[in-house]
């Protein structure tokens, strides 16, 4: 072992050099893409820009079940619904649903949304009686002064 010395540490002369080594390779480490998903085996550079990415969902009023459906825009298949109720003036959302192999993509908030942009349109105020509904419209201010 060697002696034990007190004092300032003392620097070699390539510290310098090796500092700024060091920091060059920390910048070219931030310049390069971030890799996601590689903690799961996959590996993908930077995710595609949102204006190349296809709609999840295609939303469509069917007035003669009082719902909105959410759509796989390929498949045409059912991903989710919001049942609705009109009294008189008054739009009641009763429940949203989402098949579960579609949870997690947004499907409906997409819902959510589109019915209360129509009752707006319409002029009508909603009775959120959904909970998921009721919470879009907490984290929406914009649908605050449509509510019963």
């Amino acid at each position: 072992m060697g002696p034990v010395v007190d004092g300032p540490r003392r620097r070699s002369a390539a510290a310098p050099q090796r500092q700024q080594r060091d920091d060059a390779v920390r910048a070219a480490r931030l310049l390069q893409p971030k890799k996601h998903g590689a903690r799961y085996g996959s590996v993908m550079t930077e995710p595609a820009p949102i204006t190349q990415q296809a709609p999840v969902c295609v939303i469509v009023r069917v007035p003669g079940q009082s719902r909105y459906e959410a759509r796989h825009p390929q498949t045409d298949r059912v991903m989710g619904w919001l049942n609705y109720r009109d009294e008189g003036d008054v739009v009641v959302i009763p429940s949203t649903v989402t098949v579960p192999e579609f949870r997690g993509r947004g499907v409906a908030g997409m819902l959510a949304r589109q019915a209360l942009e129509d009752a707006i349109d319409v002029g009508k105020k909603v009775d959120a009686l959904c909970w998921y509904v009721a919470e879009y419209i907490e984290r929406n201010p914009r649908y605050y002064s449509i509510q019963v």
